[in-house]
């Protein structure tokens, strides 16, 4: 499936809960997914402080490899890689992607992607024709709702124009998570790995020849999940 997002606000739904939304947030005001106070009306599900206390890792000011860049050497060829954030353990990001995965808020994604696309170069996403989400297995998508890669993908197309590829990639093996693995076990996960359907293989390999793609995923590991989803393709 090949996606390009867009925005709408036009639709019935929309024009209906507009004159009640006030009313809805006095009793449920809106709160910041890192520290929980009420958001004001310019801040959209991180309040300002919070946003601007997210551990920056400045990779889009290095002219040098970034730690990012290094940790894909002799694993697979790629011409770039980008982080916004540093994961700290009890930090702001931790509960931003707690709340992502486990709190039930796509919203949240798109706004990490929305994001990436803030604090990055504008050169990174030149020459890209598609985002490839990293998938996650059907039965972990249907507890939790939703794809947090596609959510953030979701993101990142909304602002880029980019379009959303899920084609070819899908999660074959339900497995723990990979923040729980050490490398050796992660490397052993590469089985769970394949192309989406056998009469997609020839346009799978046309594809490969003809198209520049990005693939988006929620955390870095050791970096195994990315570079086994890309090895796949």
């Amino acid at each position: 499936m090949v996606s390009k997002v867009g925005k709408s606000s036009h639709s019935p739904l929309n024009f209906w809960l507009k004159p009640i939304t006030p009313l809805f947030d006095l009793i449920y005001p809106k709160q910041c997914a890192v520290c929980s106070v009420e958001l004001s009306k310019n801040d959209d599900l991180i309040c300002y402080f919070c946003e601007n206390d997210l551990a920056k890792t400045h990779f889009e000011n290095y002219s040098e490899p970034t730690p990012l860049d290094q940790l894909f050497w002799g694993r697979i060829k790629i011409e770039r890689t980008y982080a916004p954030y540093y994961f700290e353990k009890e930090g702001a990001v931790q509960k931003l992607l707690h709340q992502l995965k486990y709190g039930h808020k796509p919203k949240l994604g798109i706004k990490l992607g929305e994001l990436i696309v803030k604090n990055a170069q504008p050169k990174l996403f030149q020459g890209i024709d598609a985002i490839f989400p990293v998938p996650i297995h059907y039965r972990k998508e249907f507890q939790r709702g939703y794809n947090q890669s596609r959510a953030l993908s979701k993101g990142i197309s909304l602002h880029t124009g980019i379009p959303i590829d899920e084609r070819f990639l899908i999660k074959q093996k339900h497995t723990k998570s990979q923040t729980k693995r050490n490398k050796p076990d992660q490397d052993g996960n590469k089985a769970s790995y394949l192309l989406f359907h056998p009469n997609r293989v020839f346009h799978m390999c046309h594809f490969r020849c003809s198209t520049h793609f990005a693939h988006v995923d929620l955390l870095r590991t050791p970096g195994t999940q990315q570079v086994l989803a890309a090895q796949t393709i």
